[in-house]
């Protein structure tokens, strides 16, 4: 058996290096993981900042587009409720405008009613064509007597119109008496150029008369300057026969 010196180092065996080697490789594996996590934290805390300014952005950018086209569309919105209003101002014009007329023509149309009916009163109530006097006015005039005479005749679409004459009888004083007295119309010449003493015409007592629904005849009688007229009566005839008469005084 061979001793050692206690001077000489001591030379490790195969199983201590062995294991002093796994002991150093766990502690630089451990090392470096460690590192490595630190490494990987150090990206995190460095990185995670800008992804969350980079989203933060993008989102603000996304609402700013968002808000830009609400925006025109509120502008678009607006002009289409400007032009509504402009329409409907001008149809609610035209609408008051057409109510206006509506009321004028109503009114219009209600008066022309009062009319027809007062025309309506007027005609005569007899038998088809039969020709009667609504009213007759008589006024003393320098060249005579001015009369009125309206006529109306009962007659339907397309009845022939009545053909006839008015004749007038006046009923005055002469020298005192009373008398009737025939007058006849005055000729237009004669009454324009001759004085009223010489307006005495020999026409016709007879003035020609036609009548479809209505007549207003008027026009001047000469009167003899000794005859007085304080009354006349119009007559209508036909074929020689007195149809239809009324009396009238003599306005001065």
């Amino acid at each position: 058996m061979t001793r050692q010196d206690p001077d000489e180092p001591v030379q490790a065996g195969p199983d201590a290096r062995s294991d002093r080697g796994f002991r150093l490789g766990l502690i630089a594996g451990a090392v470096g993981a460690l590192v490595t996590a630190a490494i990987l934290a150090a990206i995190v805390v460095l990185l995670w900042p800008a992804r969350q300014g980079a989203s933060a952005q993008e989102q603000l950018a996304a609402l700013q587009s968002q808000a830009a086209q609400d925006q025109a569309q509120v502008s678009a919105l607006r002009g289409q409720l400007a032009a509504s209003d402009a329409e409907l101002a001008v149809e609610r014009a035209a609408r008051r405008t057409l109510e206006d007329s509506v009321a004028a023509l109503q009114a219009q149309a209600g008066q022309l009613r009062d009319r027809l009916a007062f025309y309506d009163q007027l005609f005569p109530a007899g038998p088809a064509g039969t020709v009667s006097i609504r009213a007759v006015e008589i006024a003393r005039v320098p060249a005579g007597l001015r009369y009125r005479v309206l006529l109306m005749r009962s007659a339907r679409p397309g009845l022939a119109p009545f053909v006839g004459s008015l004749r007038f009888v006046a009923k005055g004083a002469r020298d005192g008496e009373q008398i009737g007295l025939p007058l006849a119309p005055l000729q237009a010449a004669a009454a324009a150029e001759a004085p009223p003493q010489a307006a005495v015409t020999e026409a016709s007592p007879l003035v020609p008369l036609e009548v479809d629904q209505y007549r207003n005849s008027e026009g001047i009688l000469a009167v003899p300057p000794d005859f007085t007229p304080t009354e006349v009566t119009v007559e209508v005839i036909q074929d020689g026969a007195v149809l239809v008469s009324q009396q009238a005084p003599v306005a001065f």
